[in-house]
């Protein structure tokens, strides 16, 4: 799991796997989501059905989060001249993004952008770290 990055020279926010977070004061102004944050993420996360990361503050209060979840994408479901550049596996894999909020009381300043920017981070880091550690057949 990826710990702790800070978020740009200014690292007023820091990003962070969900964890005891003060996660009470957050409201994206859509309940499901808010929902989702308060009362699902934590078994997500322990089940590994996708893996919630949070933007906090200094105080520690949640800024924003997103979720990644491991994807599998069919050749089929593709355009057949772009299949024919990838190979034939029946599932491609791939990172899904999910539920990229923003508290509502941080909303218009960017921090969405700087969330997907911090999510695609994660998820190249994530596969950096899943090529490192495969098992490779000797030639």
């Amino acid at each position: 799991m990826l710990g702790a990055r800070l978020v740009g020279s200014s690292s007023r926010y820091t990003f962070e796997p969900l964890g005891d977070h003060d996660r009470g004061s957050f409201s994206c102004g859509v309940p499901e989501l808010d929902n989702y944050l308060l009362h699902q993420a934590t078994q997500d996360a322990k089940r590994k059905v996708a893996a919630p990361f949070v933007m906090v503050d200094s105080a520690r209060h949640v800024i924003g989060h997103y979720t990644l979840s491991a994807y599998g994408i069919r050749l089929a479901q593709l355009p057949p001249e772009m299949v024919k550049k990838l190979p034939k596996y029946p599932l491609l894999p791939a990172t899904m993004l999910g539920r990229l909020v923003v508290n509502k009381a941080n909303q218009g300043q960017k921090l969405g952008q700087v969330l997907l920017m911090d999510a695609l981070h994660a998820a190249c880091e994530t596969r950096k770290k899943s090529l490192q550690s495969a098992s490779w057949p000797k030639a």
